[in-house]
């Protein structure tokens, strides 16, 4: 049985999103959408995936909305992640930095009493350091996350042409994960004691590997760090993140009925920008369907 992460990863490495230039300088790289509701006594942080579009996150925007919790959600370019690994470092860094200040200024502006912040596949990097450091944050959801940067990399599905590219050039995975050390999650976990951890995994995730995210749980338990695993085996990475974003009970309380759209898979002869076109039109107008 195929999985939706071999079609998509398949798709995603074949349109060359990935940015394999050995020299990457972004401007505008983070956008961010803020609503604080004005009797809402709970903020919810939403720290994007890569190649986030925010089309495919508006259900979960929408719900947020409906329970009257104010949030603040971020758009980051998928440019981040690139074969520049000195600009990945800098740049990741510089959005930790932006999300913290938000949240630290949003704390200052509100009373809120509760604090979630949220990171969903690559967006785990940046929640995982936030919720390091703000000892007001008393939540961390993290969905299908990993350990480091070069091991996320070395093995996702979808970045093997920019794990060759790093070989090619004489960089490997540990060399990754020295010069990434200060952002990787396995390393930001101490300011997480006695807060609420929740992970969501899947075993037959192929773009941040279940090994990976053990690894991480591993990291948190040896700093005393205690995760609820939420574990399913068959849903894969995009399904678990997307089942997520369509029924957030953890977050709103309200358990939510998925209508899954019959998507239809697109003919692979197809020229590989219409393949993406497709699923991307078949997926907007299936979320439409499910908001209705």
């Amino acid at each position: 049985m195929i999985q939706a992460d071999e079609i998509l990863g398949k798709i995603l490495s074949e349109e060359k999103r990935l940015n394999l230039n050995s020299k990457v300088v972004l401007k505008d790289y983070i956008k961010k959408y803020i609503k604080i509701e004005s009797e809402s006594t709970e903020l919810c942080v939403i720290c994007p995936p890569w190649g986030f579009a925010k089309y495919a996150i508006r259900p979960l925007e929408s719900k947020l909305t409906d329970a009257k919790i104010s949030y603040i959600i971020y758009s980051v370019d998928q440019n981040l992640l690139s074969a520049d690994y000195k600009a990945t470092r800098k740049y990741m860094r510089e959005v930790i930095r932006i999300i913290e200040h938000d949240t630290r200024q949003a704390l200052k502006l509100h009373n809120f009493s509760k604090v979630t912040i949220v990171g969903l596949s690559l967006g785990t990097v940046y929640a995982t350091s936030v919720g390091n450091r703000i000892k007001e944050i008393n939540r961390v959801i993290l969905i299908t996350p990993g350990n480091s940067i070069g091991e996320i990399v070395w093995d996702a599905l979808f970045t093997n042409k920019l794990r060759k590219t790093f070989e090619e050039r004489g960089v490997s995975a540990e060399k990754l994960d020295r010069y990434s050390k200060s952002i990787n999650p396995e390393n930001n976990v101490k300011g997480l004691r006695g807060k609420e951890i929740i992970i969501y995994a899947s075993k037959s995730d192929l773009i941040i590997r279940y090994n990976h995210t053990m690894k991480l749980v591993d990291a948190m338990k040896r700093k005393g760090v205690e995760p609820k695993l939420v574990v399913n085996n068959h849903l894969g990475h995009y399904g678990t993140n997307m089942s997520f974003i369509l029924n957030p009970k953890i977050i709103t309380g309200k358990h939510t009925n998925i209508k899954i759209p019959k998507l239809s898979l697109p003919n692979l002869n197809m020229h590989v920008g219409d393949r993406v076109k497709k699923i991307r039109t078949d997926i907007r107008s299936g979320i439409k369907r499910m908001r209705n």
